[in-house]
């Protein structure tokens, strides 16, 4: 199952990703956090 969560900023997306996952004892993956690393490192991400 994948979940995606949305909405703007300070709206509290990761603290209920976290909670489904920590229920569910699934993975959290912020994808958000991933490209800024990529555009960090100078990496082509599309």
């Amino acid at each position: 199952m994948i979940i995606g969560i949305t909405g703007v900023s300070g709206a509290g997306k990761s603290t209920v990703s976290k909670m489904i996952c920590d229920l569910k004892k699934a993975k959290y993956v912020n994808a958000d956090e991933i490209a800024k690393e990529l555009s960090k490192n100078r990496r082509r991400i599309l």
